[in-house]
């Protein structure tokens, strides 16, 4: 089949070309154009509208998004003298835009008033007027304010600032479009450390000793036992000691024993009374530092006599002594 001329169509049906819509140049059958003349657009409807008055060319933004949408018309050219500016025919830009041939265009950020993009002549709350460059102020860093120091900040954005030595906190304030910081909020207060004591709780539980002990013929062995918190040992160990009361006889010294478990030799200590004292430190992860002391004494007794035998007869050792002669020889 021949191709039909413009503002014809080839009919499926009889072959015959037929005449479009009077507002189409092209069209694919009466009631769909293809093509639209100047200053007219594509309609959902199928056909072509005109722009308007003013318009020399424009889109349908709106096209085909569905069958019964509205057009939606956005100019792109607009009669002499006037200016396109957001898709609107206009007689001069609107503030915070400039004249960029035929159309309005932004100005950058920071600015209210340009006569191109790289010439500012009027800058928004915020920002300094530089040789023709809006730029951006900033809080300029501060030292101590609120027990923090605060780091250079822009304009109208919250600030988060650092607490000195000896302070904690989360201290916020907001630097103004006048590049002046605000009141500080949740300033940083002192760091409370908490005094050394030997019957504070940790988490409701106080730290305590007690010793228990077990005397057989040739040893003692003391146990130490601490009621210690998980709160009191997480990353620092508790330190246990152990003392007598009074000095031990001879070079008997416990000064490197740290262990919970003291094991005594009964044969290194005469007959009498030996009080043993564990303490244990502890501290938590808060700071907070408890002692606790534990003691227990201990009685050790003389050795029985030592049976001798004489002509298979038992004696003691004073009797033994007595049947000696001069010369060392029994009797």
């Amino acid at each position: 089949m021949a191709s039909c001329p413009d503002g014809t169509y080839a009919d499926a049906s009889s072959g015959d070309c037929l005449s479009c819509d009077a507002s189409c140049l092209a069209c694919s059958s009466a009631s769909t154009c293809s093509t639209c003349p100047s200053a007219s657009y594509l309609s959902n409807s199928g056909l072509c509208d005109l722009c308007g008055s003013t318009c020399t060319a424009c889109d349908n933004v709106n096209y085909l998004a569905n069958a019964t949408a509205p057009d939606v018309v956005s100019c792109t050219a607009c009669t002499s003298p006037l200016l396109v500016s957001n898709g609107n025919c206009v007689p001069t830009c609107p503030n915070g835009t400039f004249v960029a041939v035929t159309s309005c265009s932004a100005c950058p950020v920071g600015c209210t008033a340009c006569v191109s993009y790289k010439s500012c002549t009027l800058c928004s709350a915020g920002y300094s007027l530089s040789m023709g460059t809006c730029i951006a102020l900033q809080c300029a860093p501060v030292s101590g304010d609120g027990n923090a120091n605060w780091t250079q900040t822009a304009t109208n954005t919250n600030a988060t600032g650092t607490c000195l030595a000896g302070y904690v906190g989360s201290p916020t304030r907001t630097c103004s479009s006048s590049a002046t910081f605000g009141p500080v909020v949740n300033p940083c207060l002192p760091v409370v450390t908490a005094p050394v004591a030997t019957s504070s709780s940790c988490n409701g539980t106080v730290l305590a000793a007690s010793l228990t002990s077990a005397n057989s013929t040739n040893s003692i062995v003391l146990t130490l036992t601490t009621s210690i918190a998980s709160c009191f040992v997480l990353g620092k160990p508790a330190k246990i000691s152990w003392s007598t009361a009074a000095p031990l006889p001879g070079n008997a010294s416990l000064a490197n024993v740290t262990s919970s478990t003291l094991s005594i030799n009964k044969g290194l200590l005469p007959p009498g009374s030996y009080t043993f004292v564990a303490n244990v430190t502890a501290t938590s992860t808060a700071g907070v530092v408890q002692s606790a002391s534990a003691s227990t004494t201990i009685t050790v007794s003389p050795l029985p006599p030592v049976a001798l035998f004489v002509n298979n007869v038992a004696q003691t050792a004073a009797a033994y002594d007595q049947t000696l002669n001069v010369n060392g020889e029994a009797q």
